[in-house]
C-alpha cells in the first residue's frame, strides 16, 4: 500500500490587529518554550503563547527588519537595519534583553537586499551552543564580522572577512563550535531587489565571490582562511561528516562579464579545514538553476536538497 502524504492546517491565528496595515511578515520562529516569535519589515516585534495570545513591541521607527530572526535558549535575536536585538518575554510581550549598534555603512551595496547587515543573526557556542551571536556588517571599505556574547550583548571581538571576495554578505553566517564561516554576495546579479530597498552603491559591481573562516581564541578573533569559491547559496554545514557544502557559479568560459544568464552552476564540497574544495558536481541548465543565494538542506540521509530559480534540485552520494 502506498503512503500519501498531506499537509493539513492544525491552528491558525490571526494576525491582523497586530500587525499594522501595509506592513508585513519577514521573520518566524518557535523558542524554546513554544512560543510562536515573529518580526515585520517595520520593526515590529510579536509573540504568540499557547493560548493564542498576541503580545508585541515596537522597535525605532527608522529600524527595519529585512531578514529572518532567531532563536536560541538566550533568547531571540533580530538585526533591524540599525541594530542586532536579543529579546524574552515579560507579562506576555516581547522586552528588549539589550541592543547593539552596528556600522550600517552609508548605503546599500550591490549584492544585498537592503541597506544594513544581511545576516539572520547567528547562535553559536562551544559550551550551550548559543553562547555568542554573530552577524556581519555593513560597513563601507571592509565589512566585519561582529561577535557578541549572548547573555550580556558585550562585543566578544570584531574581525574583518571576505578581504578578497568583496565587503558584502547577504547570507547568514555559519556558526560551530568556536568557529564561524561567512560567505560574500558582494555583486550578485539578483533579477530583482525589494521595492523598498534603495540605490545600491555602485550600482552594479562583479561578483567575486569567496568565504572567510573566522575562529574564537583566548585573545579574540582570527581569521583561519579566505577562499574565492563563488558560493551562489547559503552554504551548510554537516556535522555528520564536518563539510561545507553550497552550490557554486562557474565563470562562463571566455566571457568577460563577471556574470551571465548562461553560466553553469555546480553543487560543490568544501573542506572547513582549509577552505579548499574537496568535490564538485555539474548541475544541469543555466540560469533556471540559479539558486539566488538561498539556503540549501542537508537530510539525516545525507541528500542536499537546494532550491532554484525553476524548481528544486537533490543531490544523493552514491
Amino acid at each position: 500500500m502506498q503512503l500519501i502524504w498531506t499537509l493539513t492546517i492544525d491552528r491558525s491565528v490571526d494576525l491582523t490587529a497586530a500587525i499594522p496595515h501595509g506592513d508585513n511578515g519577514t521573520g518566524l520562529v518557535p523558542d524554546w518554550q513554544g512560543n510562536i516569535w515573529f518580526a515585520t519589515g517595520d520593526g515590529r516585534v510579536g509573540i504568540v503563547d499557547g493560548t493564542d495570545t498576541v503580545g508585541t513591541l515596537q522597535l525605532p521607527a527608522v529600524e527595519h527588519v529585512a531578514n529572518s530572526i532567531s532563536s536560541s535558549t538566550s533568547g531571540v535575536a533580530v538585526a533591524t537595519t540599525h541594530a542586532l536585538y536579543q529579546l524574552s518575554i515579560a507579562d506576555g510581550a516581547p522586552e528588549i534583553d539589550w541592543r547593539a549598534p552596528y556600522d550600517r555603512g552609508s548605503s546599500r551595496k550591490p549584492g544585498q537586499l537592503s541597506w544594513g547587515t544581511g545576516s539572520t543573526p547567528t547562535y553559536f557556542g562551544p559550551a550551550t551552543g548559543a553562547d555568542y551571536l554573530t552577524i556581519v556588517d555593513n560597513a563601507d571599505d571592509q565589512v566585519e564580522l561582529q561577535v557578541y556574547r549572548a547573555s550580556t550583548g558585550e562585543l566578544v571581538c570584531s574581525q574583518p572577512v571576505l578581504t578578497t571576495g568583496g565587503p558584502g554578505s547577504e547570507n547568514s553566517p555559519i556558526g560551530f563550535g568556536n568557529s564561524v564561516f561567512v560567505a560574500s554576495t558582494y555583486g550578485y546579479p539578483y533579477p530583482r531587489v525589494p521595492a523598498d530597498a534603495g540605490p545600491a552603491v555602485p550600482a552594479t559591481a562583479p561578483f567575486t565571490g569567496g568565504m572567510t573562516r573566522v575562529d574564537l581564541g583566548g585573545s579574540g578573533c582570527h581569521t583561519v582562511w579566505d577562499n574565492e569559491v563563488r558560493s551562489a547559496a547559503v552554504p551548510r554545514l554537516s556535522t555528520a561528516d564536518g563539510n561545507l557544502y553550497t552550490v557554486t557559479r562557474q565563470v562562463l568560459p571566455l566571457s568577460s562579464a563577471a556574470t551571465s544568464v548562461l553560466d553553469g552552476y555546480e553543487y560543490t564540497v568544501i573542506d572547513p579545514i582549509t577552505g579548499s574544495v574537496l568535490a564538485t558536481q555539474q548541475l544541469l541548465g543555466s540560469v533556471v538553476n540559479d539558486t539566488l543565494q538561498t539556503s540549501g538542506l542537508i537530510t539525516s540521509r545525507g541528500e542536499y536538497l537546494q532550491g532554484t530559480l525553476s524548481g528544486l534540485i537533490r543531490v544523493r552520494t552514491l
